[in-house]
């Protein structure tokens, strides 16, 4: 866990504003430091308003920025010296938490005007917000001793942690979706002996397990929509593999296929069309990919040298990079379009695409004799 926070940072910031550019690709918006060495995004809503921490001499603040970049700097905790912001939703509701020393955390929220809420778990000290839905109700973590963890939904603020299965002792929420619905998993922690089981809670907190294949005890779920979900099942006597559950159709298993022969697979994202994006990698090389609703990979046109994809919203486009350096979204279709490099910048790493089409990632950009991280959004042109 990173410790600080920035106390002298100010919401009066500077604002880094998209200059028109050619062929209709959009030119990237630094989100403004405020004088902070580095700067880390997480999460964007469909008005192009982004989340995440802004952060000098190890020290971090939670950050929410506008759609020109324009920065805000939201209030922590008294006695908590680091915080950070780490989703929102489209009516502005911020979820995240502050930390402290002895690996103190509390989970928090943030309003559309920045008034900031401690969220509480009774008999937990301990605890993260990490997600946050349409409706508003949160999903995050409590900490217990030992190995111990377990899920937690608040829903207009009150509690409920997510039970696990029977004989199972820790609950992890990967997933929560607009119903109130969370995927995840539910696991033992007895020494020598690890069980992962996918599971579905509803709102009311009742869990399913996902099926898995005969035989498996570790199957991991990585990501989930509306309809469908992913994960990866840990085979102990040979290669594991990835597998797909359509939560639309009885939750129904299937296996991703690869791209080709010998690939392996890297799915990143999905969304609720159930639509799969992330990447085959064969000889060292990786290649974007999308799986439709079946499981079949479908190979991306490409930029030159590799690619990747790292999300997919719901209208299909599709967000990568190739090699590092380059940024390109691909339409539902397939068409790419390559989005403007960051100046100077020595690597650029999309992490999201919205409902807009705009695409919040962060690039190592060339500081004094090194490299630091910072956050930008490329807006969408619609």
């Amino acid at each position: 866990m990173t410790a600080g926070v920035i106390g002298t940072l100010t919401a009066t910031l500077l604002v880094a504003v998209a200059q028109p550019s050619a062929a209709g690709t959009s030119a990237p918006v630094e989100l403004a430091r405020g004088g902070a060495n580095e700067s880390v995004s997480f999460d964007v809503n469909s008005s192009d308003v982004s989340v995440g921490a802004v952060e000098s001499n190890g020290w971090q603040a939670p950050a929410r920025w506008d759609r020109r970049g324009r920065l805000t700097v939201l209030p922590s905790l008294e006695g908590f010296p680091g915080a950070q912001a780490t989703a929102i939703n489209d009516a502005g509701l911020t979820v995240g938490y502050a930390y402290g020393p002895d690996y103190a955390v509390r989970p928090l929220t943030w309003d559309r005007d920045g008034n900031r809420t401690e969220l509480t778990v009774p008999g937990y000290a301990n605890a993260e917000a990490e997600a946050v839905n349409e409706r508003g109700v949160v999903m995050g973590e409590v900490f217990t001793s030992g190995r111990r963890f377990r899920s937690v939904r608040w829903d207009n603020g009150r509690a409920a942690l997510l039970p696990p299965l029977p004989g199972h002792t820790n609950t992890s929420g990967v997933s929560l979706l607009d119903d109130g619905t969370i995927i995840g998993s539910s696991s033992t922690d007895s020494p020598g002996e690890t069980t992962v089981v996918p599971v579905r809670w509803n709102r009311s907190g009742a869990a399913t397990p996902l099926p898995v294949p005969d035989g498996a005890t570790r199957v991991t779920v990585y990501s989930a929509s509306a309809t469908a979900a992913f994960g990866y099942v840990f085979n102990p006597n040979a290669d594991g593999y990835f597998v797909r559950w359509d939560l639309a159709h009885g939750n129904a298993l299937t296996r991703l296929a690869p791209l080709e022969e010998g690939a392996l697979l890297v799915p990143q994202a999905v969304n609720d069309r159930g639509v799969i994006a992330g990447y085959s990698y064969k000889d060292g090389v990786p290649t974007a990919v999308t799986w439709d609703r079946v499981g079949v990979p479908t190979r991306l046109p490409a930029l030159p040298g590799a690619s990747t994809a790292a999300d997919i919203n719901d209208s299909g486009e599709s967000v990568g990079s190739a090699n590092g350096h380059s940024v390109a979204v691909w339409s539902a279709r397939g068409k790419i379009t390559p989005l403007e490099p960051v100046p100077g910048a020595g690597s650029t790493y999309p992490r999201e695409i919205n409902e807009r089409g705009s695409v919040l990632g962060f690039a190592m950009v060339q500081n004094g004799s090194g490299y630091a991280n910072r956050a930008f959004l490329w807006p969408a042109h619609r």
